[in-house]
């Protein structure tokens, strides 16, 4: 779905039972791919693209007494809530995505 000025779309990606608790999948959206994870009732979607050096996030480790990813290529880590690097405020952060569950079904909005 597509807002009225055309610059964001809503979409769905799966059901929220189709992540696993504590845990990731990756989906793909609007020809890229998104990692989610599901922390007790929450979702949180991150670009599968770790921005260090390309690596995919949503293979990594799941810590979820910090809220953070950890990418498998090079340890670097990212707030699931924000998408800030924990390693070095000198690094980019992941980008995040909105999240909306609707009757089971996971959102989000991307552009806008």
């Amino acid at each position: 779905m597509v807002d009225t000025a055309g610059t964001a779309a809503n979409i769905r990606l799966c059901a929220v039972g189709d992540i696993p608790e504590d845990s990731g999948r990756i989906v793909r959206a609007e020809n890229r791919a998104i990692a989610l994870f599901r922390v007790d009732k929450e979702v949180f979607a991150l670009d599968n693209v770790c921005p260090h050096w390309g690596g995919p996030i949503g293979e990594g480790a799941l810590k979820v007494d910090r809220m953070e990813v950890i990418c498998p290529w090079h340890r670097f880590r990212y707030d699931l809530r924000t998408g800030r690097n924990v390693v070095s405020d000198l690094r980019a952060g992941a980008t995040t995505y909105p999240v909306e569950i609707r009757d089971g079904d996971v959102f989000i909005t991307i552009g806008g």
